[in-house]
């Protein structure tokens, strides 16, 4: 009985977490990365061939995809783009009890209950949970890893530290780049929670093992007849993704990610997080550490990329809400006039958390916005018309079998990229083919206007409509619904 009594709370936390992301699910794929992820996963099932990603191709992701389509496919659910939604909803419902294991482990049951219940409903987290992507198979899989670390440093069971150490695989065959960059927290682990003298055997096979795992996972693209185009793939991955895309340590791109992490825990919160650190330091200051590291370390990485978004913040958010958990059982201890403060303040961040993110993840779980727009697109076009499109090509092909054209996507557009496009639009023209733009693409990755002032002063735009169409740019909890006008091109 008892130990039941003790999952209690662990299995209300999955359900409430599992009722409130069905509720919210995303009736279509929010993010371009998500449809890509819906048609991958779809592919590798019905071939039993591995497809990947762009970039490092996330297999696990990818795998774990296929097995929700499948496990769909068996209720007569045909749809790849809600099975893979419902992978996330699925795997952040089942993160909240581990986080509350953990945080349990490392604080106390009530610090731990606060943490979880507010990490769930935190709209960076949230906006992640109800539409498929990387980011909840990786957060799932790192808390296993730090839970089996937790109990293998309090016991010395061997089988937990190898168990950590696929777990720790395997949330680098789901998202490698996490995986790199948890590696110094984890490392800290070891030297900060021993008991003993550290084993550095232990510590080296731990690691070993769990490269060994995502290697194995990413050996398929590697070894098959597409691994050009993978190589490709990844090596545009790392140079317009990593190199060119980070700005260096404590670049101006980090008060933007400070300005995202603020709006999902609220600036009250995150100075209770900040709190929370100093109180734990006092208290445990190798724990203090891990945290700090684990919270600092993606940060300086995530924080300083020119493409910057809230979503890459996910994996920090737990040690802050970890955090802010024992600030406030802290609180609740000294005093009446400070514990009911204290309940205020938490109720407060709470509801405001909910109501932020509740309305817009609501709007996507009754509307799939972009394909109802592209269907609209369809139906306002000729069959053999061509659109010029910038990200959303992949909606255009599979929401309304139509041809795109590609358009320069440089951050400085050069004059051959210019005369290569004109060239591409009159060859269409000329055989009869419509062209037509959006209002988004004529004016998306031109900061100079270069773009949109060539094609003025060359085409005719012809307005055909607009219609109510999102952007998934500024992250799943910004709201960007917009009207989107179709032209055509014609010359002048």
């Amino acid at each position: 009985m008892t130990s039941l009594k003790k999952y209690t709370i662990p299995f209300i936390l999955f359900f409430l977490s599992l009722l409130l992301r069905l509720h919210l699910i995303s009736k279509g794929p929010f993010h371009l990365d998500c449809l890509n992820l819906a048609i991958n996963a779809e592919k590798t099932l019905d071939t039993f061939q591995l497809h990947y990603l762009f970039g490092p191709g996330y297999p696990l992701t990818v795998i774990l995809g296929s097995f929700f389509i499948f496990l769909t496919r068996l209720f007569s659910i045909d749809d790849p783009v809600f099975s893979v939604n419902l992978m996330s909803v699925v795997l952040s419902a089942l993160s909240i009890p581990l986080f509350y294991f953990i945080a349990k482990k490392l604080s106390d049951p009530f610090s731990a209950l606060l943490g979880a219940v507010t990490f769930s409903i935190s709209p960076i987290f949230l906006g992640l949970s109800v539409y498929g992507k990387s980011h909840t198979p990786s957060l799932f899989l790192l808390f296993l890893c730090i839970l089996c670390l937790i109990y293998y440093f309090e016991n010395r069971n061997k089988r937990l530290l190898l168990w950590g150490s696929i777990f720790f695989g395997l949330m680098g065959a789901a998202r490698v780049q996490d995986m790199i960059l948890m590696i110094i927290p984890l490392a800290s682990l070891f030297l900060l929670l021993k008991k003993d003298k550290i084993h550095w055997k232990h510590l080296l096979q731990f690691f070993a093992i769990a490269f060994v795992i995502a290697a194995l996972f990413h050996a398929p693209y590697l070894l098959t007849k597409s691994r050009n185009l993978f190589y490709g793939q990844f090596s545009t991955f790392w140079e317009s993704g990593l190199k060119q895309n980070f700005m260096g340590f404590l670049s101006p791109i980090l008060f933007i990610s400070l300005t995202y992490l603020t709006e999902t825990t609220t600036l009250v919160g995150l100075i209770f997080s900040c709190l929370g650190f100093i109180i734990l330091f006092k208290t445990n200051y190798k724990l203090s550490l891990f945290l700090l590291l684990w919270t600092i370390v993606p940060l300086l990485f995530y924080g300083n990329l020119i493409t910057s978004a809230p979503r890459f913040l996910a994996i920090i958010l737990p040690p802050l809400f970890i955090a802010q958990g024992m600030f406030y059982k802290k609180m609740t201890e000294f005093s009446f006039f400070t514990k009911l403060p204290a309940y205020v303040c938490y109720l407060a961040i709470f509801l405001y958390l909910f109501s932020s993110a509740h309305p817009i993840l609501y709007i996507r779980n009754q509307n799939a916005i972009l394909p109802e727009f592209v269907r609209w697109v369809t139906d306002s076009t000729e069959e053999n018309a061509k659109i010029i499109i910038t990200d959303n090509s992949k909606f255009y092909s599979y929401y309304g079998n139509r041809a795109v054209l590609g358009r320069p996507l440089a951050y400085t557009i050069k004059e051959h990229m210019l005369d290569d496009f004109k060239k591409s639009v009159d060859e269409n023209l000329e055989s009869n083919i419509p062209v037509y733009i959006t209002a988004l693409s004529l004016s998306s990755y031109d900061l100079e206007h270069k773009f949109s002032n060539f094609v003025k002063e060359h085409y005719n735009l012809n307005y055909v409509g607009e219609q109510i169409s999102e952007g998934w740019y500024k992250g799943a909890y910004h709201n960007l619904i917009y009207t989107n006008n179709l032209y055509r091109l014609t010359k002048k």
